[in-house]
């Protein structure tokens, strides 16, 4: 038996060893194309190793777990035109109520049928161990462990060798120059399959944060970009007296009357055409079905986050530990106090270290305000706890506070309505009832967000005529949302595909400015990129438009308006 374990464990490292002189001699262009090859082959040669009943178990779990992954790329791809990365599944085992709460899977349930999966396959190694000759088991023992040792060995060290190997073929590759925009990332995913598209954003990960790192520690300071805001502010004029300021960030909110047509049309006090803000106008944004962290990011900090390329699709965790300056480190500079509202749990893809990162001085989550099952909560009952909290505020001082919503997060399912004759609404253009529902099931949540964004601004006002201090109120959509976004091939979350229906693309939301204090811009409408929110908001505290928060951006505005492209490639 123990020259068997021998010749098995020389199979396997000879195996290795065919794999590391094929690395060595193939070509990029092909390595790239046979990538999911290399990588089932360093997967499956540690199980020469073992005896067949383990292997057998073994490639069992292997195949069960590359097809859970498989459908999670495909999910994801479907619903955010964005492939599976480690970072995801890093992020989802750091904190796994929150990712099963994001995609509105019963926690209890996912853990419990877990649970069940893990006991049944514990149950199965004791009944095999208790059938085991244990006299010979142990005799064999150090040989086969001393094998598996050796091939885990060799299997880690080959999927090391290969992600370095694709970093570098990548850089190579015709899709070199999107290889870091959703489009380049799903197409090298397809390209080199799902587990070594995972060892590659592994290693993006173990390096992304170095150019950072060095620029932080060198205390590196951007040059002060030019850009001339004339065309879109008033004269410079002091404010008397600095507002208060508030950020509403409306989940997965967009202008159904910009991007479908629908019968009646959608109409509401916050959309564009209604032209009841002092501002607003369509909003291009960077996330598509999801994402919210990265329109978080760009509305705090006023920075383009496909500027970082991989590392931007993570701000939180990626961005947030090197931001050196935000809107709310230039507003607490200017006197204000910070507060930042989450309904969600802090840990959720790292926020409350990011938003220490940014500079607010408190951050209060959904677990401090008390929010029962916070991915399934209406927004005036989340905006009735955040009025609480802003109450308890300074009331001499200024406040700057930024605040998300959640009602509207995917999905949509039909609950609301019995039948299609109760759904008001209708898409101009085919689709069936689950269309027409999902369609009616969120314009009904809307009108609760509508309702809360109407309390606020209540409470605000009360606040202005208590204290003298004017108010700004800034509503924008994060994305939108991934039933509208995905492609049908996600029966549970986004059963359909609205891309015939649509007359907009699936990057564009809507922001309106509402103020008691005096308008500083020369129009009433402006479509902008995201980035752009915090610089116009600065113009209400701002001497001069030197003063302003990255008065650069304006020649961003000038030059790309709404739609900021930029494809870069990670080196």
């Amino acid at each position: 038996m123990r020259r068997q374990i021998a010749l098995q464990s020389l199979v396997s490292t000879l195996g290795f060893g065919a794999l590391f002189a094929a690395l060595a001699l193939i070509s990029d262009n092909s390595f790239l194309a046979h990538a999911r090859w290399f990588f089932l082959a360093a997967a499956v040669l540690p199980a020469f190793v073992m005896t067949w009943r383990a292997a057998a178990g073994y490639l069992a779990v292997a195949a069960a777990l590359a097809g859970i992954v498989q459908f999670l790329n495909d999910g994801k791809i479907a619903l955010t035109e964005m492939p599976l990365t480690w970072l995801d599944l890093q992020i989802a085992a750091a904190n796994p109520s929150g990712f099963l709460g994001a995609v509105k899977v019963s926690p209890p349930l996912a853990f419990s049928i877990a649970g069940a999966l893990v006991a049944a396959v514990v149950a199965a190694i004791v009944w095999r161990a208790a059938r085991l000759d244990r006299m010979q088991a142990r005799a064999n023992a150090p040989a086969r462990a001393l094998g598996l040792l050796v091939a885990g060995a060799l299997a880690w060290t080959s999927v090391g060798q290969f992600a370095q190997r694709l970093e570098t073929a990548v850089q190579g590759h015709d899709y070199a120059e999107i290889a870091n925009m959703p489009d380049g990332l799903v197409l090298i995913s397809k390209l080199i399959g799902v587990a070594p598209f995972l060892a590659l954003t592994a290693r993006y990960e173990a390096h992304s944060g170095t150019p950072f790192q060095q620029l932080a520690q060198g205390g590196a300071l951007a040059s002060p970009a030019a850009g001339d805001p004339t065309a879109y502010l008033k004269p410079p004029a002091a404010p008397d007296t600095q507002p208060n300021i508030v950020i509403v960030l409306l989940e997965s909110t967009f202008d159904v009357s910009k991007v479908f047509a629908t019968t009646p049309v959608v109409t509401s006090p916050l959309f564009p055409a209604s032209n009841a803000g002092q501002l607003q106008g369509e909003l291009g944004v960077h996330a598509i079905g999801g994402g919210t962290w990265i329109s978080e990011f760009e509305t705090i900090t006023g920075i383009p986050s496909r500027l970082f390329g991989y590392a931007g699709y993570y701000t939180h965790v990626e961005l947030g530990p090197y931001v050196k300056a935000s809107l709310a480190t230039y507003l607490k500079a200017r006197g204000y106090q910070t507060l930042a509202l989450y309904p969600v749990e802090g840990t959720f893809y790292g926020a409350r270290a990011a938003y220490a990162h940014y500079g607010f001085d408190r951050f209060i989550d959904g677990e401090d305000l008390q929010i029962k099952e916070p991915w399934f909560a209406q927004d005036a009952d989340i905006m009735e706890k955040y009025l609480g909290k802003v109450a308890g505020t300074d009331k001499s001082k200024p406040l700057f506070s930024y605040m998300l919503t959640m009602e509207n997060h995917s999905p949509h399912p039909c609950t609301r309505y019995s039948s299609e004759k109760e759904m008001p609404y209708r898409f101009v253009g085919e689709t069936n009832t689950r269309g027409t529902c999902e369609l009616n099931e969120y314009i009904a949540r809307y009108r609760s967000t509508e309702a809360a964004i109407a309390a606020l601004e209540q409470a605000l006002q009360a606040r202005e005529k208590e204290t003298g201090r004017p108010y700004v109120l800034a509503v924008f959509g994060d994305h939108q949302p991934n039933s509208f976004t995905g492609t049908g091939r996600m029966p549970l979350w986004a059963p359909n595909d609205y891309s015939a229906l649509r007359r907009a693309s699936n990057d564009v939301t809507f922001y309106q400015i509402r103020a008691s204090a005096p308008s500083p811009f020369a129009t009433k409408q402006l479509d902008i990129s995201v980035v752009m929110l915090p610089t116009l908001l600065s113009a209400y505290v701002a001497k001069d438009k030197r003063d302003m928060y990255l008065p650069g951006n304006f020649a961003i505005q000038a030059r790309c308006g709404e739609n900021i492209a930029l494809p870069r490639l990670n080196k």
